[in-house]
């Protein structure tokens, strides 16, 4: 990591610095399109540690999250073609919006333009993927790093709002006090809670990554990098303290310390991501291969960030889903060809793995308008380094008698998706444990050994601090007087 730790240049301010000449005067760079989320500017002082060093090391696993919101149907994208009982149950719901041409010759091509009901690709003799997702299918066959894990969702709540329902997944909890940090920004606040860029959203703000002490940001592309101040939950109160740095009336406790180290880490993470050579956007602005491509670019510079999160909406197909889910598959697919084809190859391709899920699933029936209504059981893709490839999980039952509102009825709990993926960024179960909590019987989540093995390396030593019983220990808190709360900052 650059040792550089400058402040942005304070502007002239006159006789005190206002909200406005402090916003004007940080460098014309404070609408570049994205957000961090929660860092403690005194836990992360002078003395935290950064867990990775300058570079990550070569052989630390490298996860990057793609969430296609909007509900994809799992039953249209990993489709049962040859399977007994389930195949006839999905063809009599689904009479118009149904696939049921097949393909198996090799090696698989993108679908004939306009075809948007296209013969899908053969997996297995039983399942196939949906006809514009080519090269998940080669990748199947061809590399053997693809894995399905079947019947992911929840039993908990069983809500089709996409708001609980994202929240859920977000936290990777129910309710409680996990519910205010997110499944990665835990896992972040364990082991890597001294980086300016040691959590890094491709897609905005991002709740995912809410963390207490390990600072991220989100990067819209790297050319338009820069810094933009936002507090959450208060983003008034930051930019009070922030614009009463001049104002000598002024009595707010630590103004100067909470605002300026907050800049410092933002300035930071804009400093070296300057640096980061780029790599082929292949898409444009806020497209998936774009947002993909500009991971693929800090990942190859060896910025030390484990945990990378990237979205693609529209798959709330209520109407036309034959075409609109053609087209957003299209666009999974074209991402993740290109992700790979940055990344194949190099040093860290054996560490990088792409975790791909959704908020929930579809109804097994269609509805009038040629589109399925909101569900509850989904499916998880895992791609990439270390993956073994296969089937997961059960694929839930399509018996009327089986459905829960005419929805799929989960099998795996999502909170094991993320107990694997977690496993596999820290290699410690324990530490997994601490991260993820356990569920509502007191019992940890379950391994779904997509993994063929431990990581390469695991964590490098010291990288979280643990007690003689083997549970972590976060940084030191100074002893700070007055209301000091966690500041999110550093929109970029």
């Amino acid at each position: 990591m650059p040792p550089s730790m400058r402040p942005p240049t304070r502007p002239s301010t006159g006789a005190g610095l206002t909200r406005r000449s402090f916003l004007r005067g940080v460098g014309g760079v404070l609408a570049a399109g994205a957000a961090a989320r929660c860092l403690d500017p005194f836990v992360l002082g002078a003395a935290a540690e950064e867990s990775f060093g300058a570079t990550l090391p070569v052989g630390t696993p490298v996860l990057v999250l793609v969430e296609l919101t909007g509900g994809c149907d799992i039953l249209n994208t990993v489709v049962p073609f040859g399977v007994p009982t389930t195949t006839g149950l999905y063809r009599s719901a689904r009479p118009g919006i149904g696939l049921t041409q097949l393909t198996t010759t090799r090696p698989y091509g993108l679908p004939t333009p306009g075809d948007y009901s296209p013969p899908c690709l053969d997996l297995d003799g039983q399942w196939a993927l949906h006809g514009a997702l080519p090269f998940l299918a080669n990748r199947w066959h061809d590399v053997g790093d693809v894995a399905l894990v079947q019947g992911t969702g929840e039993n908990v709540v069983r809500d089709m709002s996409h708001f609980a329902a994202w929240a859920f997944r977000w936290a990777g909890a129910f309710g409680g006090t996990l519910m205010s940090t997110g499944w990665l920004g835990r896992y972040n606040d364990l082991a890597n809670t001294g980086q300016a860029l040691g959590a890094v959203s491709l897609t905005g703000a991002h709740q995912a990554l809410a963390s207490q002490h390990a600072p991220s940001v989100a990067i819209a592309d790297l050319d338009g990098f820069g810094f933009q101040a936002q507090n959450v939950p208060d983003r008034d109160r930051f930019l009070d303290d922030v614009g009463a740095f001049g104002d000598p009336a002024s009595t707010a406790v630590h103004k100067v310390g909470v605002a300026s180290r907050a800049l410092a880490l933002a300035d930071q993470a804009a400093t070296v991501a300057a640096g980061v050579p780029r790599l082929a956007a292949g898409g444009s602005s806020g497209s998936l291969p774009h947002q993909l491509s500009t991971a693929a670019s800090l990942i190859q510079a060896g910025i030390p960030c484990q945990t990378y999160v990237a979205s693609l909406g529209g798959f709330d197909t209520h109407g036309s889903e034959p075409y609109n889910l053609w087209e957003r598959l299209t666009e999974l697919n074209a991402g993740l060809a290109h992700f790979f084809s940055l990344l194949d190859g190099t040093p860290r391709a054996a560490d990088v793995f792409v975790l791909i899920h959704s908020e929930f699933g579809r109804q097994v029936g269609q509805n009038a308008g040629q589109g399925t209504d909101h569900g509850q059981a989904s499916g998880t893709i895992f791609v990439g380094g270390g993956v073994r490839g296969g089937r997961y999980g059960e694929a839930p039952s399509l018996a009327v008698a089986d459905r829960d509102s005419d929805a799929m009825v989960a099998t795996v709990d999502f909170r094991s998706v993320y107990a694997t993926a977690l496993n596999r960024l820290g290699g410690d179960p324990n530490l997994t444990d601490e991260a993820q909590g356990r569920d509502e019987s007191g019992q940890p989540f379950a391994d779904l050994g997509v993994f063929a093995g431990p990581p390469a390396a695991g964590l490098p030593e010291g990288a979280q601090a643990r007690g003689a019983d083997g549970v972590s220990i976060p940084p030191a808190r100074p002893d700070v007087a007055g209301d000091l709360r966690p500041y999110v900052v550093a929109q970029v």
